[in-house]
């Protein structure tokens, strides 16, 4: 995996995505994976580190007192995707996958402790219009604030373009639809 090291234009440019109104209430560094033109499939992945100065910590809700790192997740123009987010590292790095939910003004947990693991996975369905993009904005932080000082790995793949609403659907996941956002299956 390759550390996470964010330059001062990088930075530039994830702050002007988000000033644009597409995220979430929190704002911290991360990773931004849309849709490619060739709607294939992507893969990332990133070591974090929450002992650096650049992880903010949550000062309301349900993150308060938690550091976090948002993934920026993205498609357009009728092109929907499926992303699958999995979380790795040692057997004190207990991680959770949280989406803000707009119905109670705060971070619902997606998921915590997959397979009977510490460590977290779900997946993210995004439903464009025809016209324009969608953006969901999920965000890692530890189970509790015990674990404010761990590294750990975010890998995050977007499926084949092939990938149906229903075949997206495995555990833990956050629908974002013109219809209405749902979670399924969500802790």
């Amino acid at each position: 995996m390759k550390r996470i090291a964010k330059t001062a234009a990088t930075r530039a440019a994830m702050l002007a995505l988000l000033v644009a109104g597409y995220g979430p209430p929190v704002r911290a560094n991360s990773g931004y994976f849309p849709n490619q033109p060739s709607n294939g499939g992507d893969t990332a992945m990133a070591e974090i580190d929450f002992n650096a100065t650049s992880i903010p910590t949550a000062a309301s809700g349900v993150l308060a007192g938690r550091k976090y790192w948002i993934l920026n997740l993205a498609t357009y123009d009728g092109h929907n995707a499926c992303f699958d987010i999995s979380t790795q590292g040692d057997t004190f790095d207990d991680t959770r996958i949280y989406v803000y939910d707009g119905t109670i003004n705060d971070y619902r947990s997606l998921n915590d402790d997959f397979a009977g693991t510490v460590q977290s996975n779900a997946r993210v369905w995004i439903e464009p219009p025809s016209s324009g993009g969608r953006y969901v904005s999920p965000v890692i932080t530890g189970y509790s604030t015990s674990n404010n000082s761990m590294t750990f790995g975010i890998s995050v793949k977007k499926l084949a373009s092939s990938t149906t609403e229903s075949g997206c659907t495995a555990g833990a996941t956050y629908k974002a639809k013109a219809s209405g956002n749902t979670f399924v299956n969500a802790s």
